[in-house]
């Protein structure tokens, strides 16, 4: 079963380039002229990654982003449906739709982010999503303690040959690495593995011969995988750990509110109690019954002084 998903991609692209490859060398011998090709315009038997320039592929809905290379032939789920029927008309895949939910021989289902080829088929990439039970079950190799780690780690080969698989971190994300080469074809095979959110990640790079170039290049696109923000659901309403985080910060702010509220109260008793005329609420509370008391004393005095006028 771990073979599956690189051999799927193995045909997808084998098919694309069978598709593709006699049309465009045909229309390219017949339109340009020896004049018109510059260096970096030829192919040679044995294509090097280092040859292409490096693009960003940007997927906001797999939290994704990461560089891929101009490959002579790819597509990816970034592209239109009229990008991927041109690509794979001969395959049967006319909509991006295909690509996400493509279904091998075995009826297992992936999503290819990304799959490219060289015309001379000695440079391949591909990038490949799956999301099961179990990847969901995992969660995220990130929330794995050391000893669960070392037993997926011992158990992953990608790439179905005698290498062990190694712990990578890329970007805060834990990835498992696995490199072969072979010895007779001189085929030197990356592989990269994650599982983040509840989905699992693929990456395959092959190359023919590389030399010091390609792998720079090669290095250059595996640190350039990133997984950003949070996961909205299908349904457009917001994950569990957004919905989480904004009830909290409202049971914060209530708390804040509450508290600021009675310290005002507090605060504008006082400045009744002394007496202030200013009150920090914007009013006055009402007097106590004590503060309408008058002086009866005085008023006698007083109408006592102006009956002794009148005699």
């Amino acid at each position: 079963m771990k073979k599956n998903i690189r051999i799927a991609a193995l045909i997808a692209c084998i098919v694309f380039a069978l598709t593709m490859g006699i049309g465009a060398v045909s229309g390219f011998a017949t339109t340009v002229s020896e004049a018109d090709v510059s260096a970096t315009d030829v192919v040679s038997d044995t294509d090097h990654l280092s040859a292409y320039s490096l693009k960003e592929l940007k997927l906001d809905e797999y939290r994704l982003s990461m560089l891929v290379p101009e490959l002579d032939q790819s597509f990816s789920a970034a592209g239109t449906d009229e990008e991927v029927a041109q690509a794979l008309a001969a395959y049967g895949l006319t909509r991006v739709e295909d690509i996400i939910n493509y279904t091998d021989g075995y009826g297992n289902s992936y999503s290819h982010l990304y799959n490219g080829n060289s015309f001379g088929g000695n440079v391949s990439m591909f990038v490949i999503f799956t999301e099961n039970n179990y990847s969901k079950f995992i969660g995220s190799y990130n929330r794995l303690n050391e000893a669960k780690l070392e037993e997926l780690r011992k158990s992953c080969n990608m790439l179905g040959v005698e290498a062990e698989a190694t712990l990578r971190s890329i970007n805060g994300s834990t990835f498992f690495y696995q490199e072969y080469t072979d010895p007779t074809s001189g085929m030197n095979s990356l592989a990269l593995k994650t599982i983040n959110g509840g989905g699992e990640l693929q990456i395959f790079i092959d190359m023919a011969s590389p030399d010091a170039n390609d792998i720079i290049a090669a290095n250059e696109i595996i640190n350039s995988v990133k997984f950003r923000g949070l996961k909205p659901s299908n349904s457009g309403i917001a994950s569990q750990g957004l919905v989480i985080a904004l009830l909290v910060a409202c049971a914060v702010l209530l708390l804040a509110v509450a508290l600021l509220g009675y310290l005002l109260y507090r605060f504008s008793r006082f400045q009744t109690a002394a007496g202030s005329k200013f009150n920090i609420l914007g009013f006055d509370l009402p007097p106590r019954e004590d503060e309408y008391d008058y002086d009866y004393d005085d008023d006698e005095d007083d109408d006592e002084d102006y009956e002794a006028s009148d005699d």
